[in-house]
């Protein structure tokens, strides 16, 4: 697992991203540590 842009993330959104190439997208952690598929679909060409 990658850390997908989380410097950027934390500071606008205040939580942490995570690109999981297993699913081809994003895992979003939220304070309590729980990590759910984000919804935005980012392609890597």
């Amino acid at each position: 697992m990658y850390v997908f842009g989380e410097d950027v993330v934390k500071q606008a959104m205040g939580k942490a991203f995570f690109f999981d190439g297993r699913t081809n997208g994003l895992l979003e952690t939220d304070s309590s540590g729980s990590t759910r598929p984000h919804v935005v679909d980012v392609s890597f060409a």
